[in-house]
Formats: C-alpha cells, sequence, structure tokens
C-alpha cells in the first residue's frame, strides 16, 4: 500500500471556484477512471445523479440538469466533447481535473470547476475526483479520518488473494446494492494488475454466466477462473444463499473455493474507501507477480495514438 497516494486523497479538502446554479439533476460526463467517480457518487446516495460515458451529450436531456466534465487529465477525447456539446447548447456546465484543456476551458469560460491533486494515475485519484464531485454538487458526505483502512489488514489480505489470483481471470461476483464495487474491482485489476477481469451481479449472473464458467465445460480447463465474492450487510438473505449455494456447486463441479471478502466494519463512505484500497493492492500485488509496471497502460496509450 502506498500511502502517500492514499493519504493525499483523504487529506483533500475540494474548493469549489465559481457558482454552481440550482438543477434538479446531474449529469456527469467521465471516462474511465474519472467517469468512475459519477458511478461512486450514486453508489454513496447523492440523489438524481446520471452518468454518460461517451461522446457529446446523451439523447434524452433531463430537465434543468447540470452538466459536469470530469477528466483527471483534462484532455480526455469523449469528456472534452461533453464539455463543447453543452456549451453549444448553453447548458450549465462545470468541471473537474487535475489541468489540461479542461482546466483552460474552465478558466477562460468562468465555469464552476473543482481542481484535484495531480500526479496520480486517473484510477488512484478515484477518492479525490468522488469528494470533488460530492462537494461540487453541494452534497453532504461524511469523510472521516477515521475511514482510513488498516494498512497492516490490507497489506496481509491482498498478498493472499494475489496468491490466490495468480494464472486465473477473477471474476467478481457483489449482490444488487454492491455492483459499483463489483466494478470498482474489475477495472481496477485491467488497468493496475493488466488482466482480463469481469464483474456481475447476483442474482442476475446464475441465470446465464453461472453456466459459462463450468469448470467441466469446454474451456473451464484451458481458462481458469477464480470467482470472487463481495459480501454486503445490506445483502438479503436470498442473496446470500444464493452466494453460499454457488461456492458448492462451483466446488463440487471442480472449481477453486471462490474467494469471499466480508464487509468491513465501517460506513458507506468508509466501505467505498475500503474496497478502493484493497482492490488497489490486490492489483499492485498481482502486478509485481506478473513483472508488470501498475501504472503503465500502454495498450490503452497506444490506443489512442490511432484516434
Amino acid at each position: 500500500m502506498e500511502g502517500d497516494v492514499e493519504g493525499r486523497q483523504l487529506a483533500y479538502q475540494p474548493q469549489v471556484a465559481g457558482h454552481v446554479q440550482p438543477h434538479a439533476a446531474v449529469v456527469v460526463g467521465g471516462m474511465g477512471g474519472s467517469g468512475l467517480a459519477g458511478r461512486a457518487a450514486q453508489w454513496l446516495g447523492v440523489p438524481h445523479v446520471l452518468r454518460h460515458a461517451s461522446y457529446d451529450l446523451p439523447p434524452a436531456l433531463p430537465p434543468h440538469a447540470l452538466y459536469v466534465a470530469i477528466s483527471y487529465s483534462g484532455n480526455t477525447e469523449e469528456t472534452l466533447s461533453f464539455a463543447e456539446a453543452a456549451l453549444a447548447q448553453h447548458l450549465p456546465l462545470a468541471a473537474i481535473t487535475a489541468g489540461g484543456r479542461l482546466s483552460q476551458m474552465a478558466v477562460e469560460r468562468q465555469l464552476p470547476h473543482v481542481l484535484v491533486p495531480g500526479g496520480m494515475v486517473p484510477r488512484d485519484a478515484l477518492i479525490a475526483q468522488t469528494k470533488a464531485l460530492v462537494a461540487l454538487l453541494g452534497a453532504s458526505l461524511d469523510w472521516d479520518a477515521r475511514d482510513e483502512p488498516a494498512h497492516g489488514a490490507i497489506t496481509t489480505d491482498s498478498e493472499r488473494l494475489a496468491r490466490a489470483l495468480t494464472g486465473k481471470v477473477p471474476l467478481v461476483y457483489a449482490g444488487p446494492g454492491s455492483e459499483f464495487l463489483a466494478y470498482l474491482w474489475k477495472t481496477t485489476l485491467n488497468e493496475t494488475a493488466k488482466v482480463p477481469a469481469f464483474s456481475n451481479v447476483f442474482p442476475e449472473w446464475n441465470h446465464n454466466e453461472l453456466q459459462g464458467i463450468d469448470p467441466t465445460g469446454p474451456l473451464g480447463q484451458a481458462i481458469p477462473v477464480a470467482p470472487v465474492i463481495l459480501e454486503s450487510e445490506q445483502d438479503d438473505s436470498r442473496i446470500r444463499h444464493r452466494m453460499e449455494a454457488f461456492a458448492r456447486v462451483f466446488v463440487e463441479h471442480g472449481g477453486a473455493e471462490p474467494l469471499v471478502i466480508p464487509p468491513p466494519v465501517a460506513p458507506r463512505a468508509g466501505t467505498f474507501i475500503y474496497h478502493w484500497a484493497l482492490a488497489r493492492a490486490v492489483a499492485h500485488a498481482l502486478a509485481a507477480r506478473y513483472h508488470a509496471d501498475p501504472d503503465a497502460t500502454p495498450l490503452i496509450e497506444a490506443f489512442k495514438k490511432e484516434l
């Protein structure tokens, strides 16, 4: 665990520059690690947040909405397109960034905006970007310093989980109320550990994907998978029963025992920070096992050059 990355974000106090207009809904335009802040805000209970992860604006625009462009680098192509489309239609626009063209746009157009700490990869700045979005929207969340995860426990758990995931494709499953956390794990493993990883939600995936990961199926031996189950205190008893039943059936069919991650004893913001920290630590430990640079994304960068 790199305490500096975590500590900078936990200590960060967002400062909103400019006046944010009253609004009945919020459309957050952002991609990748920056776009995750919109998902996080939704999961944390910030009301009326809609997400847009593409060019321009969504086809259906909610009435009396605020449009928030969020790009850590400030140069994300799709997000700049979103911002320019909002300005072209004279819609209220705000920005969250660490610099780049989006920062220049915010200053030149006198847009309300929040600057987040620079020097990180976007996924590592998720806590700061989420805090900035919450502050920009005037929402109230308790980012208690006590929410900071215990580094010793995180390190121990991350090494254990990384050993179990080595050489396998991680499949992260959660109950309906924790879909965002499962997706956070998936994307962190993709970018930081450089591995294919997927996420899904109980009970829907039991009706289709379950058969596709049968250890006795056509690809069961060629492509070993490692199910990871994120438990939550909010899981319905029927969802918990499905989690337990899946684990039994999967093992009986020759699969590895699913990795179960129990919920932390923490408020909602603390749970978010815990899963971000643990997923990040696991991904870094896996990257070390695969001799990969956890921060580099060479395939993504090569792809961007073709655009």
